[in-house]
């Protein structure tokens, strides 16, 4: 998890970079506090996508498949009101 949450930082470091350089070609810049929650959002969803993913298979290895496939249909809704 550790690994995954330092790639998802790096993908964040990234997903920043690219935004700041289509900003300096913009006619109006969007300045950088939108460019930093663009990169907060983008490495949020990430982290929802990593709990989703892990409480799912813990459910599936566990107890169940049918467990795993109610806590994969309760994530999906949780995840749609969370975003």
């Amino acid at each position: 998890l550790g690994l995954a949450a330092q790639q998802f930082r790096d993908v964040r470091n990234m997903e920043r970079n690219t935004l700041q350089q289509l900003d300096s070609m913009e006619l109006v810049p969007r300045g950088v506090a939108y460019i930093e929650g663009i990169a907060q959002a983008f490495e949020g969803r990430n982290y929802l996508v990593m709990f989703t993913s892990l409480l799912v298979t813990l459910c599936a290895v566990t107890v169940s498949f049918w467990l795993a496939l109610a806590a994969g249909i309760m994530m999906f809704f949780v995840n749609g009101r969370l975003m």
